[in-house]
């Protein structure tokens, strides 16, 4: 009478010594790892496959490699489309400002408004900044006169007035209380200005400000 051997199940003694799953078959048996790992040289252990480094595991941007798995993560101003692979740009500050000039203002994951700088103001494109001139828009209010600038302006005042602290009102300068009259002996001041005035026997010079001679009277002879 003839009798089959009968098979061995080398997986029931310590697994096999497998370092996941044992898989019996007629007259042997092999190892098995799990999704993402990979049977060693030695036929039974288990070491990790790092998916990133064949074509970027499939990843548009960037791959993260991690223990018996990966996944795929975008750059800023990307986020990850459902398939978990494609990388779709979002409405972001965080990418070249949003391709505003001056300032960017993230409104929320997905929305942005530019803005410009005090002074000036958003173009057409709504991207672009351009100067504000207040002083053609009659922003400025400036008591005398209005000289614009960049981003800004400032006010002038006419002759024989100074610009107040509010940089924008102008009051009259007494230039004779002030000291700033070249007026050797009087000083009479008006709006706008002054006028320098002599003694009597004294007459103005022509720059207008010294006085000359000393009995000189009104018929001309000394």
């Amino acid at each position: 009478m003839y009798f089959l051997p009968t098979d061995v199940n080398e997986c029931t003694t310590e697994n096999g010594g497998c370092h996941d799953q044992c898989c019996n078959t007629i007259g042997s048996y092999h190892c098995k790892c799990p999704a993402g790992q990979k049977l060693e040289e030695d036929g039974k252990s288990c070491g990790d496959v790092d998916e990133c480094a064949v074509v970027n595991g499939g990843c548009q941007q960037g791959c993260v490699n991690t223990h018996g798995s990966f996944h795929c993560q975008c750059h800023a101003g990307y986020r990850l489309h459902a398939d978990g692979r494609t990388c779709i740009a979002v409405n972001s500050c965080s990418v070249n400002k949003g391709g505003c000039e001056q300032e960017c203002v993230q409104l929320s994951d997905d929305r942005y408004k530019c803005q410009c700088q005090p002074g000036y103001q958003l173009k057409r494109d709504a991207k672009s900044c351009e100067d504000i001139d207040e002083c053609a828009e009659g922003r400025a209010r400036c008591a005398h006169h209005c000289v614009n600038a960049l981003g800004s302006f400032t006010c002038v005042c006419n002759p024989g007035f100074e610009l107040g602290a509010d940089g924008k009102q102008c009051y009259q300068l007494d230039e004779c209380e002030t000291g700033e009259s070249c007026c050797s002996q009087f000083c009479i001041n008006y709006a706008g200005g002054y006028e320098c005035a002599c003694k009597a026997g004294f007459q103005l010079n022509a720059d207008g400000c010294a006085c000359d001679g000393e009995s000189f009277d009104i018929s001309g002879s000394v």
